[in-house]
């Protein structure tokens, strides 16, 4: 990945992440409502990576990471968006897209199974 590549995901805001409070609600409501019939993350790993915020428990794809908070975001509470300063669900939805298919196209994720 060149210099430009990482100037570009920044300026597109791809590699930052929400606040504490919210990415927890998204992965809550991912949990909750997504997961038991769309388990697209293992469990076990997702929980310890985000336990663990120095990286020592493991590492999981950002890319992953961004489509488990947009499939959160389609079920999350309206409340959390709006406490999160988006407008509609469908702007969080929008937002949260968007910065997944900016790693996607930028090819960030080299696990094929992973972008599946």
């Amino acid at each position: 990945m060149t210099p430009s590549d990482i100037e570009c995901l920044v300026a597109k805001d791809a590699l930052s992440l929400p606040n504490n409070k919210f990415r927890n609600a998204l992965i809550y409501s991912y949990l909750k409502d997504v997961h038991p019939g769309l388990p697209i993350a293992e469990l076990h790993d997702l929980l310890n990576v985000m336990e663990d915020d120095s990286g020592a428990s493991g590492k999981i794809s950002l890319l992953l990471f961004r489509t488990i908070m947009l499939a959160g975001a389609t079920v999350i509470d309206v409340g959390h968006i709006m406490s999160a300063g988006y407008s509609t669900r469908k702007d969080t939805v929008k937002s949260f897209f968007q910065k997944a298919k900016v790693l996607y196209y930028f090819d960030c994720e080299t696990g094929r199974l992973t972008i599946v």
